[in-house]
């Protein structure tokens, strides 16, 4: 066998075709030029200004949409327990429940814009939608069979996709336009902060009893279904922009 030499001619006239740069003499572009300005160098005062003012332009919104996707989030955290507790659930039971579940969240997605053309308002929209899902998280915790707890799924799903589009919708709505961001922003934030509680606490209310969580969640959704007459319905939105 011939052993093959490596031959630096090649990589050697590459080299030399190179234009050669001094270093510094690159320009930044427009973007990474802002970027780097101080105008997004972090303040501590500007950014406590900032969380003020979106804390009072839509704090209610805030509590609403974290409360109620608390309780969802305690629902929904060992799910398959519940069920191998409450309906001797076999794990290819569970499967096509979580299925089941997840199918209907994508349809109710394509029934939001249809039902929520049915209301004048989106405030009152969010009051029937927070009744419903705590009703339903009610109803499925104590479902005397699998038929009545499927149905609880379908309504739960479709309550929940209507809940984000109206949150999402009065924020925009309500916030200026530098707002909408930093609320929708903060309060994903603090949700993925739920994700991290939610757990934690089905699992205590898991051991008192299987129907802990459950009771828990629907507790929460009285909570968040309470503070939309006393504070989020006395809010009006802009008139302007209320009649799109």
């Amino acid at each position: 066998m011939t052993r093959k030499h490596f031959s630096p001619g090649l990589p050697t006239l590459v080299y030399l075709c190179l234009e050669e740069h001094t270093p510094g003499c690159l320009k930044h572009s427009a973007s990474v030029d802002t970027f780097t300005s101080d105008q997004f160098s972090f303040n501590l005062s500007e950014f406590l200004s900032s969380f003020r003012q979106i804390l009072k332009v839509g704090a209610d919104i805030f509590a609403v949409r974290m409360i109620m996707g608390f309780s969802l989030m305690i629902y929904h955290s060992n799910f398959s327990l519940f069920l191998e507790k409450k309906f001797d659930s076999s794990p290819k039971m569970t499967g096509w429940i979580i299925s089941f579940s997840s199918l209907m969240s994508v349809l109710a997605s394509f029934a939001v814009g249809r039902i929520s053309s049915l209301y004048s308002g989106l405030p009152r929209l969010l009051f029937h939608t927070c009744i419903v899902q705590t009703i339903t998280l009610a109803s499925m915790t104590f479902a005397p069979n699998i038929p009545l707890f499927l149905a609880g799924i379908a309504c739960i799903s479709m309550s929940n996709s209507i809940l984000r589009v109206c949150i999402t919708d009065m924020s925009i709505l309500r916030c200026k336009g530098e707002d909408t961001g930093a609320l929708l922003g903060m309060s994903q934030s603090m949700m993925s902060v739920a994700r991290m509680v939610a757990p934690f606490m089905a699992g205590l209310a898991l051991e008192v009893s299987y129907s802990g969580p459950g009771v828990v969640a629907s507790c929460c959704g009285v909570i968040g279904s309470s503070l939309v007459p006393l504070f989020v319905m006395k809010h009006k939105l802009p008139p302007e922009k209320k009649e799109n």
